[in-house]
């Protein structure tokens, strides 16, 4: 999201901040915007987790963060599996999924 990218971007990170839709890019350019003097450590791409060529042509980042996202796209397993295609070799996945269904271990 924009604000989990201004997050990163107010701690010193250089941010690569993607999605889908149009509507989310434009209000994450808005807080760069607001924030940024330049876009030089904050950008901003439309790219599908769906997508392998997309991903694979980022640019390697040490955290790929996504919150309450990848289970809208229809195929969660195989977003979940392409969200590390953006990812360097020693980086870090971070990922919160939202389920319908309450697992009980009882």
């Amino acid at each position: 999201s924009g604000l989990q990218s201004l997050a990163f971007f107010l701690q010193g990170a250089t941010v690569s901040s993607v999605d889908v839709q149009d509507a989310s890019l434009e209000a994450t350019a808005g807080l760069r915007n607001a924030f940024a003097a330049t876009t030089e450590r904050w950008a901003t791409a439309q790219v599908s987790a769906l997508r392998v060529e997309e991903l694979s042509a980022l640019r390697p980042v040490d955290i790929v963060y996504s919150w309450g996202v990848l289970h809208h796209t229809g195929d969660l397993w195989q977003a979940l599996h392409n969200a590390q295609l953006a990812m360097k070799e020693d980086g870090m996945l971070l990922v919160a999924v939202y389920a319908e269904e309450f697992y009980d271990e009882k």
